[in-house]
């Protein structure tokens, strides 16, 4: 640790996935299960019946094919809030991430990529060790729309806080940096369970940067949910229409 660090505190039980792997996990394990997965098949719009006894119909693809279902899960991570057709406005606004990773040193020593251990967690940035070799330094949170990054501005908030907390990352070679877009909400929780109004919408979106740690309890308690389990039901301070109280 840099000599700006003067004291620490040990989180015994903290743990960490590799994201990516993660992804391709669950990928595999869904194909297998007889998911049926669409790629560079965007869904503009959802279709529903009117009236009393409103419905979900059926998703539109961005090429015009129709899929017709008893029940569409909204999902979309940022861009859930762009779906055409949804039973009321979804306050969901891309917050932009931005990140990058350093190669570890050629010889990795006793920890898994030669630096770090654990996960650290200083101020303005935290250091996530990855078993590859690579050390990840994330992350900023920025408000601006769906603005492409990575930016200078940006990685250099982050090397600086991560210099200091770190100085061995000054001189590795940076061999990978990315932006992503987190759906961050007003109130900075979820938006989970289903449209007051719509019969087979359900929503489960607005997660922020908390969406790989919720994913596993989220999935569980809209399919059990949907499924009319009583237990999975008591989601109502996550629900889809509490921002238009006044």
């Amino acid at each position: 640790m840099g000599a700006a660090v003067h004291s620490a505190v040990l989180v015994g039980r903290d743990h960490r996935v590799d994201n990516r792997l993660l992804a391709e996990a669950v990928w595999r394990a869904a194909e297998a299960d007889g998911v049926e997965f669409r790629l560079d098949a965007a869904v503009r719009s959802i279709r529903t019946t009117g009236g009393l006894d409103a419905r979900f119909e059926a998703v539109t693809l961005e090429d015009g094919t129709s899929i017709e279902g008893e029940c569409v899960v909204i999902a979309g991570g940022a861009w859930s809030a762009l779906l055409e057709g949804l039973p009321r406005t979804l306050p969901v606004q891309p917050v932009r991430g931005q990140m990058f990773a350093v190669e570890s040193p050629a010889e990795r020593g006793p920890t898994p990529n030669g630096l770090l251990e654990r996960v650290v967690e200083a101020h303005d940035c935290y250091i996530i060790p990855r078993n590859s070799g690579r050390a990840l330094v994330g992350a900023t949170a920025e408000r601006v729309g769906f603005e492409p990054g990575p930016t200078p501005a940006g990685l250099r908030s982050l090397i600086e806080p991560a210099i200091r907390a770190l100085p061995a990352l000054a001189h590795l070679p940076i061999a990978e940096s990315w932006a992503g877009y987190r759906p961050g909400t007003p109130d900075g929780l979820p938006i989970l369970g289903p449209d007051p109004e719509v019969s087979g919408v359900w929503y489960a979106t607005g997660h922020f940067r908390n969406g790989v740690l919720l994913a596993p309890v989220t999935a569980d308690l809209i399919a059990g949910a949907i499924d009319g389990d009583a237990a999975a039901t008591g989601i109502g301070a996550f629900r889809p229409d509490r921002f238009e109280e006044t």
